[in-house]
């Protein structure tokens, strides 16, 4: 989603394949990461430039739930944000975890995993950027009610050749 700010309000733009050009509510738009190497829904996902690539950095949740009862983070590398040109995602390694649903047992709703709404952040790195290692800042729990924490650990991102 792309902002634009006028003089008297606020609008935003989703991209529909080639360009960030329909309205934020009601707008037609298609995901700018491929469908193929997340097996489930993408959701939660954040953009940041990586320093030690030269690239953005497309990283979200895959709940893969349906298929084994598993979500994972993954990541997808752009040249430009405006161009879109997002490679395949791929599984940032050691955080797949179980999920667990429903975790609201009084109206059946909700799901429980370790790691909803990841931040990834490097201590080296300026506002916005980030590195391959770092902190990565997530809730872990039900998503609709009861305990949850705030949590964080370490992370590194192995890239192939």
């Amino acid at each position: 989603m792309r902002l634009a700010r006028t003089t008297h309000e606020l609008n935003f733009f989703k991209w529909n394949g080639s360009a960030f050009d329909q309205p934020g509510i009601a707008g037609l738009d298609i995901g700018p990461v491929p469908g193929t190497g997340c097996p489930g829904r993408q959701g939660m996902a954040e953009i940041n430039y990586n320093d030690d690539l030269g690239l953005y950095f497309m990283i979200f949740v895959c709940n893969n739930f349906t298929e084994d009862g598993y979500g994972s983070w993954y990541y997808s590398t752009a040249t430009s944000l405006e161009v879109q040109d997002w490679t395949q995602p791929v599984m940032i390694e050691g955080s797949r975890k179980l999920i667990i649903g429903p975790c609201n047992l009084k109206d059946k709703t909700g799901n429980e995993f370790d790691g909803f709404y990841p931040s990834f952040m490097s201590p080296d790195a300026r506002q916005g950027h980030t590195r391959l290692t770092g902190k990565v800042f997530f809730l872990k729990g039900c998503d609709t009610v009861g305990d949850r924490a705030f949590l964080s650990r370490s992370f590194t991102i192995t890239v192939g050749p």
